[in-house]
């Protein structure tokens, strides 16, 4: 009879008619085994389309990708250890076929309407003083196409970096031989950025991904990087945006700095997909979680989806205890789709010494994770003192931003430099920036006018240079 019976759930299974799954279920608690997770993981589904690459989240375009959010904000560099606030929290989105892995940058403009700081213009210029990449606002991310933690620092990792005007800076480091910006990985990457929201959609080749020491066979005599990927490898990942320079206006997932990519993409082409659409204001006190949980398999799915806070005091919400979630459980038929918005004020939160995380799992006979983050801890936006008393961390991480936020120029920027040794004045004029006027961009000289100040201003030099494509240089002396 008990064999029957079993026999029988399979079937039932397999046509979409299994019934409710209990929802007895204990809260998990931050000092217990969430406390020693040290692998944040996404499994990465199989697109049966791809994308298309444009820099435009088009509706439905990114359905079939597995998504994460909870990015950190950096208090010193490399000391991730609080949440990143609604209005600079990140969605990466993420897929994979046949020849390519695709991934979507979802990125939040703050102050709305600002403008970010993109004067890069050149492929594969890191950290030049005016025009290196690293000194815009960039996103950054980190590739070891190796699921191996240990064997991938060894080998390197691959990195792009993209400013808001679509530059690329794309290359490899190992520790032997350094940084090598000779590699190009042939991806297509497009970018668009408008008043509310900035994105990137990436599509990389998955061949590029064998170069250097990756470009070898394992012990068992097949390529270290099997494309496309099987089910159940893995990459190590890190993404990070940085605002204008790095310094302290720096998000990333996963606490760790750079060169360690502890976060964990674990393809699978038959797992539910999970999403995390939208993290939500929990640095105001409020639950608005965002989710999409999909199953394009052929038979039933069931996940249980995990999101828990904590304030100093214990647990403060559960979605094991959501009215919208009984125990965290979403029943899925083949092919079906499920969006869900968890919302619930957060009473007895603490301004400091709150932190959340999410664990989400399929469950079977043999569950997956599908997305899991380390404990994440997180301030009321008034909190986050600690060290500096007199600034709350609003001011400290969202009022100051406004500052770093370049001016609209609607003509030129230039550049003035005085050498007091050589006597000398050099002077470089930039058409190229964002939001120049028709009339400056079809200009074909430039000129300088050096006046000597006093009762009446006197003119001493006036000097003429071409504009050759986005610049012209001025050079004379003091």
């Amino acid at each position: 009879m008990i064999q029957y019976r079993v026999c029988l759930v399979s079937i039932l299974a397999m046509f979409g008619m299994v019934g409710h799954v209990s929802a007895q279920v204990k809260v998990p608690r931050a000092h217990g085994k969430a406390r020693l997770v040290d692998t944040p993981i996404l499994r990465v589904p199989f697109l049966r389309k791809a994308p298309k690459i444009d820099g435009v989240m088009a509706a439905g375009e990114w359905g079939d990708a597995s998504a994460l959010s909870a990015f950190w904000y950096d208090f010193h560099f490399g000391t991730f250890k609080f949440a990143a606030p609604q209005q600079t929290q990140l969605q990466i989105y993420a897929g994979y076929d046949r020849e390519n892995i695709y991934i979507c940058y979802s990125s939040p403009v703050y102050p709305v309407g600002s403008w970010l700081k993109a004067r890069g213009r050149f492929p594969d210029v890191l950290e030049h003083p005016l025009y290196g990449m690293i000194k815009d606002d960039h996103t950054t991310m980190e590739i070891r196409p190796l699921g191996d933690l240990k064997r991938g620092y060894k080998l390197g990792m691959m990195r792009w970096d993209v400013n808001p005007i679509g530059t690329v800076c794309d290359w490899y480091y190992s520790r032997d031989g350094g940084r090598d910006f000779g590699w190009s990985s042939g991806a297509k990457i497009r970018t668009k950025a408008d008043e509310k929201r900035w994105i990137i959609e990436y599509q990389i080749p998955l061949k590029s991904f064998r170069y250097g020491k990756y470009d070898a066979k394992g012990e068992d005599g097949q390529p270290l990087v099997s494309i496309p990927p099987k089910d159940g490898s893995a990459f190590r990942v890190w993404f990070a945006r940085g605002i204008g320079h790095n310094d302290t206006f720096f998000n990333a997932f996963d606490q760790h700095g750079w060169d360690t990519t502890k976060t964990k993409f674990i393809f699978d082409s038959k797992a539910p997909v999970f999403q995390v659409n939208e993290l939500g204001p929990i640095m105001e006190g409020k639950v608005d979680l965002q989710i999409t949980v999909k199953n394009h398999n052929t038979y039933s799915e069931t996940v249980r989806v995990g999101f828990h806070v904590e304030s100093p005091q214990g647990p403060i919400y559960s979605s094991y205890q959501s009215a919208e979630t009984p125990g965290g459980l979403l029943e899925l038929r083949p092919g079906e789709t499920k969006k869900l918005r968890l919302k619930h004020e957060l009473k007895g939160v603490q301004t400091d010494g709150n932190m959340f995380w999410f664990d989400v799992r399929s469950v079977g006979d043999n569950p997956k994770v599908l997305f899991r983050t380390r404990l994440v801890g997180f301030h009321l936006m008034d909190g986050g003192a600690a060290g500096r008393p007199s600034l709350s961390f609003r001011e400290r991480r969202l009022d100051a931003i406004e500052k770093l936020r370049p001016k609209r120029i609607p003509y030129f920027d230039m550049q003035v430099t005085v050498s007091p040794y050589t006597k000398r004045v050099v002077v470089v004029c930039d058409r190229g920036i964002r939001g120049v006027k028709q009339q400056i961009k079809t200009a074909v000289e430039a000129q300088m006018f050096i006046r000597r100040l006093g009762r009446e201003e006197e003119e001493i030099h006036e000097v003429r240079a071409p504009v050759v494509g986005d610049f012209a240089v001025i050079e004379c002396a003091a």
